[in-house]
């Protein structure tokens, strides 16, 4: 390899990491830009080594609004991420897909992509992926225990694990959201 190249999958990490930075900073106009120019003619279509960018855009997508394109691009990418075993970009792309359903008020999607995921999370011992979608989850874990909604009792300890460490990460007061 040449000094200085970059693999494919570094560079799309590298641009997703970016985008995630503008949505944090709430720079939608960035990463606007960067979603049009994602979906140039010629650019589309998901593999292995544009996933991270792929997962970025439906970020982005979902920042915007665009649910409907958000369902279309993260149906594929989870179909992609399943069919190749990779199970933390399937973990990142079911929360993703489970943001979607939540913000179109659609709970009962939400709280079934989510079991889902926790079926991955728990059994690998991922909190970090859960940790870096934020606030939302936390409160859509506090939802679905307030609703009455069956959580496997394994995963309950593990959901009241994420759920601290959400607000552990975010320095968010308990008192903002319920306990």
């Amino acid at each position: 390899m040449q000094a200085g190249a970059t693999l494919p999958e570094t560079r799309e990490t590298l641009e997703a990491n970016k985008v995630r930075l503008w949505l944090a900073q709430a720079d939608l106009a960035s990463a606007a830009t960067w979603g049009l120019d994602r979906q140039r003619p010629g650019t589309a279509g998901t593999s292995f080594e544009r996933e991270p960018g792929d997962i970025a855009l439906a970020r982005v997508l979902v920042a915007q609004g665009a649910h409907r394109d958000a369902h279309v691009l993260l149906d594929a990418l989870e179909g992609s991420a399943a069919a190749g075993g990779r199970r933390g970009r399937l973990l990142e792309i079911l929360l993703l897909h489970a943001r979607v359903w939540q913000l179109e008020g659609r709970h009962d999607e939400a709280g079934n992509v989510i079991d889902r995921s926790l079926q991955i999370g728990e059994t690998s011992g991922w909190i970090r992926t859960y940790v870096d979608e934020g606030a939302w989850l936390a409160e859509l874990f506090s939802q679905e225990r307030n609703s009455g909604r069956a959580v496997p009792p394994a995963s309950a300890a593990y959901v009241v694990q994420l759920r601290e460490a959400i607000l552990h990460d975010g320095n968010m007061a308990p008192t903002r959201m319920q306990r």
